[in-house]
């Protein structure tokens, strides 16, 4: 379940985990942020990521579409998708 600013929860075997929204983001238009969550988080499930990989996935995505005004200003590449998942999340 998206939780806006406060980022995503994931409700699995009967046990809630909050994911942040993505950090170091200067929020200021949240028009497209659960559109571009949705990409992202569809995205690693295409691609057969894991889960939890899909949720940050998706918080990047969302967290980029915020930073701009308008619901396609601000967004990511696959390129820049990967790269900066890669730099956030060196183990994966």
């Amino acid at each position: 379940m998206k939780l806006g600013p406060d980022g995503c929860l994931l409700r699995e075997n009967g046990q809630n985990e909050v994911f942040p929204a993505t950090s170091g983001i200067d929020p200021i238009d949240a028009t497209g942020a659960g559109d571009a969550f949705n990409a992202g988080f569809i995205y690693g499930l295409y691609h057969n990521y894991d889960i939890r990989t899909c949720i940050a996935m998706g918080n990047r995505m969302g967290g980029a579409c915020v930073s701009k005004v308008g619901c396609l200003s601000g967004y990511l590449t696959e390129e820049q998708l990967l790269r900066e998942f890669q730099a956030s999340n060196p183990s994966r």
